[in-house]
């Protein structure tokens, strides 16, 4: 069986298929961009491709006939390129990045604001506009809370700034109407991402589609033992 050779000048051994290499090669051009890859390795397999915008990339081919694109970098999925542009915005805007690694677009960072508040954003968040100080932007999250609905037996924990009246009327004119717990806290968003992880790790999942909702029975022992022992909360 010969060895077949691809448009862009890839080699396809035996055993491979051709017209798989052909596709992708054929899909690189159109999208402005030019194979590097001497030797065809397979659908599931990186290969080296330089980008309409010089970027040198390793899409899988897979991949790229499922409409996923060539660069990593140029749809924002690169982490060093992301971790440069989050730094860029933060320091632009007069703050300092705290944390001394990328943790991820949808991880919350370290981050001291040109006002010296410390706070910890996400990346894709701010990459969306949403700026990164939640101080400076009236989002303090200083109150945490815990309800439930006595008939539903269901358990509602969550956040706000300022005064939890209003949110908390919100909440008892849908049948939330027994406040277990509702405290100043410095930084409620810590709090409340504490008391998911834990029931997360204790197998207690949210109702579908209500990623704060849980059943009362399971979950309110497994929060009140996060909040209770929150260091503030526990010392105050």
């Amino acid at each position: 069986m010969s060895v077949v050779i691809a448009p862009a000048g890839m080699v396809v051994r035996p055993g491979f298929s051709a017209d798989s290499a052909r596709r992708f090669c054929v899909r690189v051009a159109e999208l402005g961009g030019k194979v590097l890859e001497p030797v065809w390795l397979g659908v599931h397999r990186p290969h080296r491709v330089r980008c309409v915008a010089g970027h040198e990339c390793s899409p899988r081919p897979a991949n790229v006939g499922q409409g996923q694109g060539l660069c990593r970098t140029c749809v924002g999925h690169d982490p060093d390129a992301a971790w440069t542009v989050f730094r860029a915005a933060v320091e632009g805007a007069g703050g300092v990045v705290l944390e001394p690694v990328w943790l991820g677009s949808k991880v919350p960072h370290r981050v001291r604001c040109a006002a010296g508040h410390v706070v910890t954003p996400w990346p894709n968040a701010v990459d969306q506009g949403q700026g990164f100080c939640r101080v400076c932007a009236g989002r303090v999250w200083d109150w945490f809370y815990v309800v439930s609905h006595p008939c539903l037996l269901r358990l509602k924990l969550g956040i706000t700034s300022g005064d939890p009246t209003d949110r908390l009327d919100d909440h008892r004119r849908v049948g939330y109407v027994d406040v277990i717990r509702s405290l100043a806290i410095e930084d409620g968003r810590a709090l409340e991402r504490a008391c998911l992880s834990t029931l997360s790790l204790a197998g207690v999942r949210p109702l579908v589609g209500r990623r704060e909702y849980f059943d009362l029975t399971a979950a309110l022992p497994v929060v009140l033992d996060v909040v209770d022992n929150w260091p503030g909360v526990a010392d105050g």
